[in-house]
């Protein structure tokens, strides 16, 4: 048994109060009729009246009552099983190399923290290969905070590429940022000619990612690839016109920086005709036709379980793709929001040219500003981490309290108290 504001126990002074009450309070005399006082006498005998306590059960009840209240207000809890307290130390892959970080996990492992990886599942930090490649911030905050864990620190390096999906209010979570280190990269080189090459060059810190292409003659140390021709087969039916306008003008962004040749052709769902291109588009809620060949099939289905990812592998779930028609499905209605909110042209650049080493989206190392990170709306997803006291007795106590009052009220009722 532990009280949580042990100060109000001083309260418990206050049962002098109703007892002195009770002692000094006289109980009312009988009245005797008689016929005539004339034969009644003085008494020479000098009474004396002794202190003593007058009706003892609502006394009782009245100091009980008091008691209650004051252990009410001093939070009185019982100790069930001694339970561990769960701490943990959650860190992006990649800051247990930092300074920052040592300086910390000091001294929070000193305190009991168990260090984790920000991954799926969350594993510790010796197990460095389970931890998944892409991870989306606000989804991992909610998995957190669905652990009950009693205190958490996050050590985070914010990247804007990782807020995916719904913005979340902050729970019961200390969240740090930590600055990565800027980064340049030569990120693609494709020759354009028998002593030519094409050149991308990135500069990539917290704050802005620089692209910058050049064409300069090839030496024996450079890594160089092929130029592509990739063609792409958009296919819209009356209910995405919109969308559509938003894919081809993504795709276009992403033909004017990159070598490769990409041809794009535009067909309603009533005439199309497949040429062998490369990816097929589907936006249409007509069943995509069954065509033999190696071309990638992308499909647009609205699909709110997969909540957080824009495009995505197949997944063979009713509502997204019960018939298995696609390789890829876009999960949401495309429009400019969207497609900003989500960097879909870099995602687009790197899916369409099947490479990954065209994924200038892996060295993006802009950050989130504090301010936008956290949602501040009402109506936004709000989670919390689990605050209640195990053996907390306050809703006990509230119901004798009620108890006490309602029956020392009806007894001082009777006795005219």
């Amino acid at each position: 048994m532990h009280f949580l504001n042990s100060i109000w126990l001083w309260g418990l002074a206050g049962l002098i109060v109703p007892i002195t009450i009770h002692l000094l309070s006289r109980k009312e005399g009988r009245t005797i009729l008689v016929g005539s006082i004339r034969h009644l006498h003085d008494s020479a005998t000098a009474q004396f009246r002794s202190i003593k306590l007058n009706e003892r059960p609502l006394l009782l009840l009245r100091c009980l009552l008091l008691a209650l209240i004051v252990l009410f207000l001093a939070g009185l809890s019982l100790n069930k099983k001694q339970k561990t307290r769960q701490q943990w130390l959650v860190i992006e892959k990649g800051i247990e190399q930092s300074q920052e970080y040592k300086s910390i996990a000091d001294k929070v492992t000193q305190n009991g923290f168990e260090v984790r990886y920000l991954s799926d599942n969350f594993p510790l930090l010796g197990d460095s290969a389970s931890i998944s490649s892409s991870i989306n911030y606000w989804q991992l905050t909610e998995q957190l905070s669905l652990k009950g864990i009693d205190s958490v620190i996050v050590l985070s390096y914010n990247y804007y590429k990782n807020f995916r999906g719904e913005r979340v209010t902050n729970p019961n979570i200390h969240w740090i940022t930590t600055q990565p280190f800027p980064q340049q990269v030569i990120v693609k080189q494709v020759s354009i000619s028998n002593d030519s090459i094409w050149t991308r060059r990135g500069d990539f810190t917290s704050t802005f990612s620089e692209l910058n292409s050049d064409t300069r003659t090839h030496t024996p140390l450079d890594r160089i690839e092929s130029a592509d021709t990739i063609s792409v087969a958009i296919v819209t039916g009356k209910e995405y016109i919109y969308d559509s306008k938003v894919l081809n003008a993504l795709i276009k962004s992403v033909k004017a920086v990159l070598p490769h040749t990409l041809v794009i052709s535009n067909s309603t769902d009533d005439n199309f005709r497949y040429n062998n291109q490369s990816w097929l588009i589907w936006f249409s809620n007509k069943q995509m036709p069954e065509i033999s060949g190696s071309h990638q099939r992308v499909g647009l289905r609205e699909c709110p379980i997969l909540k957080g990812e824009l495009i995505t592998k197949r997944h063979s779930i009713t509502g997204c793709d019960s018939n298995n028609a696609f390789d890829w499905i876009i999960t949401s209605r495309l429009n400019e929001e969207v497609a900003l909110r989500e960097n879909f042209a870099s995602t687009l650049a790197s899916l369409i040219t099947s490479n990954k080493n065209t994924d200038t989206h892996k060295y993006d190392k802009r950050i989130m500003a504090e301010a936008s990170t956290w949602s501040q709306q009402p109506g936004a997803s709000t989670i919390g981490i689990k605050q209640k006291t195990e053996g907390d007795l306050n809703e006990l106590l509230v119901v004798f309290i009620f108890i006490n009052f309602v029956v020392e009220r009806w007894l001082a009722f009777k006795r005219n108290q």
